[in-house]
């Protein structure tokens, strides 16, 4: 768990960086977002375990922020995702 919480917060510092790229492609920014969804998934799964097992509520909560912290980066993802798309389109559409 507290590896986890230390990678987290290193993508706290990385993804808004990558994310704020202004070369960043479509493909990238997908594969990021896909990455990031994975560990929120990973961490559901996680909670779901602890919760089931009767894991003390202070881990489950620990994993709870952990995954709500990946969940804002992939909201963030998401939403480059989306930014990028229409940039995409709109060029496109001009061609």
């Amino acid at each position: 768990m507290i590896e986890e919480d230390e990678r987290v917060k290193m993508a706290a510092t990385t993804v808004p960086k990558l994310l704020g790229h202004p070369a960043m492609t479509l493909d990238q920014a997908s594969r990021l977002h896909v990455n990031i969804a994975a560990c929120v998934e990973r961490l559901d799964a996680l909670i779901a375990a602890l919760e089931l097992n009767g894991v003390d509520r202070a881990w489950v909560q620990m994993a709870t922020t952990i995954r709500n912290h990946w969940a804002a980066l992939a909201e963030d993802a998401a939403r480059k995702v989306l930014l990028v798309s229409g940039d995409t389109l709109k060029t496109a559409l001009r061609s």
